[in-house]
């Protein structure tokens, strides 16, 4: 069976939140191309707010395959060839205040090339938490620019990359300490670590039979924004 969604970290959350009845706007460069279209559509129909997007001609829509064991729930994700979009082209002077108007808070995807620190320090000027998600491959200048947010969430196997501690609990210790800023780091397998200073928590996730694992981290990261 095959099937073409409009999917990656930033784009699940946003849906899972608006359909939890919140108010959502996506803020990215985006192309013309096919998969652009798709993905502004999409989001339009599902009632998320896309005047934050900005339209360019050198901007490409990206597009992955993602092949899923029916079995296990177990997936392999195949980057398929795209142009690069995402926040690196917005400029500070393209940034308009008015998007984060009433807005309480703001969630920054680092899968993606992060833009200037001036996207951040609006966010900061109107008052808004202030919520990051580590990829594996996030650089030094990337984690300069988040140092201090308000919360840091990331994957047990990301953690682990970007500590080297192969231990989920003490990954996030770790990366609370890297980072500055409170950490929670998610495991399919053994919940949630949650770290702030010398407190910490630890929240067994719920044992259930696995269909699907895509989109799963991005509903976490949904739900906890939404608490």
């Amino acid at each position: 069976r095959t099937e073409e969604i409009v999917g990656g970290t930033s784009t699940t959350a946003l849906v899972a939140l608006r359909r939890w009845k919140l108010r959502c706007r996506l803020i990215s460069c985006i192309g013309y191309d096919e998969h652009s279209v798709r993905i502004v559509d999409d989001l339009t129909q599902e009632g998320i707010e896309t005047d934050g997007l900005l339209r360019r001609e050198d901007v490409e829509g990206a597009s992955n395959i993602v092949l899923v064991d029916n079995r296990n729930g177990q997936r392999l994700i195949i980057d398929g060839p795209h142009g690069v979009g995402g926040m690196h082209r917005l400029r500070p002077e393209l940034l308009r205040a008015w998007w984060f108007e009433e807005a309480r808070l703001m969630h920054v995807d680092t899968s993606v090339p992060m833009a200037d620190s001036g996207v951040i320090e609006l966010a900061r000027q109107a008052g808004l938490k202030i919520v990051a998600s580590l990829h594996h491959a996030v650089d030094h200048r990337q984690r300069e620019l988040l140092r201090g947010v308000d919360w840091i969430l990331a994957d047990s196997w990301t953690a682990s990359e970007l500590t080297k501690e192969t231990d989920a609990s003490q990954a996030a210790y770790s990366l609370h300490l890297q980072m500055e800023s409170p950490v929670v780091v998610y495991s399919q397998e053994e919940g949630a670590y949650f770290v702030k200073g010398r407190e910490t928590l630890h929240q067994p996730g719920t044992k259930g039979p696995i269909v699907d694992r895509s989109g799963s981290g991005a509903v976490f990261q949904a739900g906890f924004m939404y608490g």
